[in-house]
């Protein structure tokens, strides 16, 4: 089982966690602020490994490399990955923020709502521009590949 902490109101690196947004089974995702000069503030997410999982070098290993491959990946439906970092034995991911629900949270709508959100019909409507199509399939695409990629290194192939 996970242990949490709450991060809040602590600094990581160059960022202040703000607060907790949503935990899993590897880490838990805060809502942070990246401070500049002159009072330049932005928001940013931060993605903190849970400390217990720190000492196994695979799952580190896995950490770091979620992250290596993220910052490679850019395309505007996409967050961008700013930093990975480690400040007194905690891994982080500090990645850019979008307000606004998360996916998970679209599904379990629909899903109380007994329906579902499939390509095809998600870039069906009407008012839905060439350019939003596209992302959809390639956020569907990449979301095949990192799985396929993810799956091979869980079989060693």
């Amino acid at each position: 089982m996970q242990s949490e902490l709450d991060l809040a109101g602590r600094h990581l690196g160059g960022y202040e966690v703000v607060e907790r947004l949503e935990a899993g089974g590897m880490a838990t995702l805060y809502l942070g602020r990246k401070h500049g000069a002159s009072g330049f503030t932005r928001k940013v997410a931060i993605k903190i490994m849970h400390p217990h999982l720190a000492i196994d070098e695979r799952i580190v290993r896995m950490f770091v490399d979620e992250a290596r491959i993220c910052s490679q990946m850019t395309h505007p439906n996409l967050v961008r990955v700013e930093e990975l970092g480690v400040d007194r034995g905690l891994y982080y991911l500090a990645m850019e923020y979008i307000d606004g629900c998360s996916l998970r949270a679209v599904f379990k709508y629909l899903s109380r709502m007994d329906r579902t959100l499939s390509v095809p019909l998600a870039t069906r409507t009407p008012r839905t521009r060439p350019w939003v199509r596209t992302a959809v399939r390639s956020m569907s695409s990449i979301a095949t590949s990192v799985r396929r990629t993810s799956c091979c290194r869980a079989r060693g192939t």
